[in-house]
């Protein structure tokens, strides 16, 4: 009972955590609010918010030196203040649902917040990023290097100002904060969803939303979400702000194109304005976003162009409005890449030379694509209904439904078409034919896919009049599975509690006490993948610990040259032995340890053992694949 009660506890930053998060999102909701006016999307609040924040942010960061730190504080009085003119305008400061939604997500965001980050990009960027803000009050240039460890340092800064917030606000590292960040943000699209499920069975969605409708919005954001992964929303990627950004940012467009259908102009405007930041928030992300932007653009002018109540001209003018804002920000981060950071687009992919793509294997990487796809099939066939839909709308317009296909279809083509090229044009040949990451990649487009879901609920709640043919109790079933799902499947959610991951923190934070910060370390795990080396990077916030795995041809004389050069220089941390190392020393080394090891004169000094934890009677090691 105590161990399954550890996976809803543990964590001594867990409720700093929680609170930290939601106080971030509560100010940039507020200042979302005030920005949009009234009658807007009031489950955009928080992304609009962001949008301002990360506009802000970026500009001064690039323009100015060290301002981050007043500007954040300066943040946090706008949002208070935000907040008592919306409560005094509106009566209210969040979209009906929000608090039942939150309620019924608890669950999952207690285990988010009592979790460790435990997976390999966030050590290597998706941390390191928010640290080095969160140690330097900027982002770095040739004048503020990284703070912290490695990191990508030419990747936009959108996500890694987030984490920053919540850090800033209690004056502690919170690399907790991405995932409550996470687990909210479907819980808001959700509530989107579920406002176009009512739609589309034909019903208002109530003012004041039950506790089976903020159930089902619940459901939608993640059960039913079928790109729910895991080990991606309960981390600190970035992977999901995006997918979510996006999916606020094609309904938003959807209902511009709705009110410029109706001829409802001030709607549209308004719609449009709260895309514009919408959009600045999701081009600042990732670099890749900027290919979702200009295939969410250019899909919106398709479905204006073929709407024959919708003017393509006054469409196109909508949209240069819109892309200003996305475009400076991209603009200004372009610019401190190319400009303020030495060698410039440090970490990012490039084009290879047309003499070196791929162009001879494109067919075997189109079938490796569709075996992805076939494995993944829950989104990719919602996704391949949409683009059929998509066509049939180009050829024979269908009014809103088409339109949003269009929206949906159109943006997951082009992205596909541009992974393909990127497969063709910035891999090497072996990479290329795996088609690397597709499925991941593809979670960017997730929310299309819940769109899409909702309103084919809705068509189907509607088609078979499942309102007055369901049992009562039956309509309970989304609360009861939201609720239920994070105890059933809490030892799959805390994958952080995976051997041998908090047993390389425990020992990274006694390297801390142990191993002066001035003295060089090796890592020594000749079983490993490496991960120990990059959580004790991270815990010791060290950047130059080498170290050698399973991946590296650990051969014994390859293994004791290494710890030879180290002699007097640096200490050696073994995390597993090979039986060639077992034998050379004697059986004095195991795998139901990790040893530190210091030069003295002639030997090799015992100066600390940790024991694996026990599993099943044995070493919790778990060895390369």
């Amino acid at each position: 009972m105590t161990t399954y009660l550890h996976y809803f506890t543990g964590n001594a930053y867990q409720g700093l955590t929680l609170l930290s998060a939601l106080g971030v999102l509560f100010i940039l909701s507020s200042i979302g609010g005030m920005i949009a006016g009234r009658n807007r999307t009031m489950e955009a609040d928080v992304f609009i918010g962001w949008g301002a924040v990360t506009t802000v942010f970026t500009v001064a960061a690039v323009f100015t030196a060290g301002t981050l730190g007043m500007l954040t504080w300066a943040l946090f009085a706008a949002g208070l203040v935000c907040a008592a003119l919306l409560l005094r305008r509106e009566k209210r400061l969040l979209a009906p649902g929000t608090g039942r939604v939150l309620l019924l997500l608890s669950p999952i965001l207690l285990i988010a917040a009592a979790m460790e980050p435990s997976q390999w990009d966030e050590f290597s960027h998706w941390l390191s990023a928010p640290k080095s803000l969160f140690l330097s009050n900027d982002v770095p240039s040739a004048d503020n290097l990284p703070q912290g460890t490695d990191m990508l340092v030419s990747y936009p800064y959108g996500w890694p100002y987030l984490t920053y917030l919540a850090s800033r606000a209690v004056g502690v590292f919170m690399d907790g904060s991405g995932r409550i960040y996470n687990v909210v943000f479907l819980g808001l699209f959700g509530l989107i969803a579920a406002k176009v499920a009512c739609r589309a069975a034909g019903h208002d969605r109530p003012a004041r939303l039950t506790w089976r409708l903020a159930g089902l919005a619940a459901l939608f954001g993640t059960v039913i979400n079928p790109t729910f992964i895991q080990k991606i929303v309960l981390t600190a990627y970035a992977d999901v702000s995006t997918a979510v950004v996006l999916g606020v940012a094609v309904y938003l467009l959807w209902t511009l194109l709705d009110a410029e259908a109706e001829g409802d102009r001030a709607k549209a405007r308004q719609s449009a304005w709260q895309a514009t930041f919408v959009m600045a928030a999701l081009i600042n992300i990732k670099q890749v976003n900027l290919i979702l932007f200009l295939g969410l653009v250019i899909s919106f002018l398709i479905a204006a162009w073929r709407a024959p109540d919708i003017s393509l001209s006054r469409a196109v003018r909508l949209a240069v409005g819109i892309g200003i804002l996305p475009l400076l920000v991209y603009g200004a981060w372009r610019y401190h890449v190319n400009v303020n950071i030495p060698g410039g687009g440090g970490g990012e992919a490039t084009f290879m030379p047309f003499e070196q793509w791929n162009t001879h294997v494109i067919p075997q990487i189109m079938l490796q694509m569709l075996v992805v796809a076939g494995k993944k099939s829950a989104f990719f066939v919602v996704m391949a209904v949409t683009t059929i839909f998509a066509v049939r709308a180009f050829f024979r317009p269908s009014g809103r439904y088409g339109r949003l296909a269009i929206l949906g279809g159109g943006t997951f083509v082009s992205y596909n078409t541009f992974l393909l090229f990127t497969y063709v044009a910035s891999f090497g040949e072996k990479v290329a034919l795996t088609a690397v990451s597709y499925w991941r990649y593809n979670t960017h487009l997730g929310m299309i896919a819940v769109l899409m879901i909702a309103v084919g609920a809705g068509w189907a709640w509607k088609r078979w009049d499942l309102e007055n043919h369901l049992p009562k109790p039956i309509t309970w079933l989304p609360v009861v599975l939201v609720v239920a799902a994070p105890f059933i499947f809490a030892h799959k959610l805390r994958f952080d509690l995976e051997p041998n991951k908090p047993h390389y923190f425990t020992v990274a934070r006694g390297i801390i006490s142990s191993v002066p910060k001035d003295m060089p370390l090796v890592i020594i795990d000749p079983l490993g993948s490496g991960e120990s080396a990059i959580i004790t990077r991270y815990i010791t916030n060290r950047k130059g610990i080498l170290f050698l795995s399973a991946f590296q041809g650990p051969t014994l004389p390859f293994i004791l040259k290494t710890m030879a050069d180290s002699k007097g220089k640096s200490w050696v941390l073994i995390h597993s032995v090979t039986p060639e190392m077992t034998r050379h020393f004697n059986g004095r080394f195991t795998n139901d340890s990790s040893y530190l090891l210091n030069w003295n004169e002639d030997h090799w000094r015992l100066v600390k053992e940790w024991p694996y934890p026990a599993v099943s009677g044995s070493s919790a090691l778990i060895k390369a694949e």
